[in-house]
């Protein structure tokens, strides 16, 4: 069996939902290395809900992490403009929630 290099995870699978980068970027990465991985594997086939990890060397997956840190800090100041905009009116509506429906 050949010896098979490391792959490198994308920080945005590591982080998986718990990121706070939207599903479409996600998704957009996630296809990005699955390409990879066909061309690859082209035999293996994609199993639903099963991310395969293309191995990458370490050259090869820095521009995916640059662009996944660009991805992850746009996001960021997206939200620094979107939460304290939203966040009264979560709480708002949770409140008339709370009193219409009960906790």
């Amino acid at each position: 069996m050949p010896k098979r290099s490391l792959a490198i995870v994308p920080l945005i699978l590591l982080l998986g939902c718990g990121a706070h980068v939207s599903a479409a970027v996600r998704k957009v990465f996630a296809d990005q290395l699955e390409a990879i991985r066909r061309k690859q594997d082209p035999e293996i086939e994609p199993v639903k809900g099963v991310t395969l990890l293309p191995e990458l060397s370490s050259e090869a997956a820095r521009p995916y992490l640059t662009r996944e840190i660009r991805a992850a800090l746009d996001d960021l100041e997206c939200g620094k403009e979107f939460h304290p905009m939203s966040s009264p009116k979560r709480t708002s509506l949770q409140a008339r929630v709370d009193a219409e429906f009960g906790q």
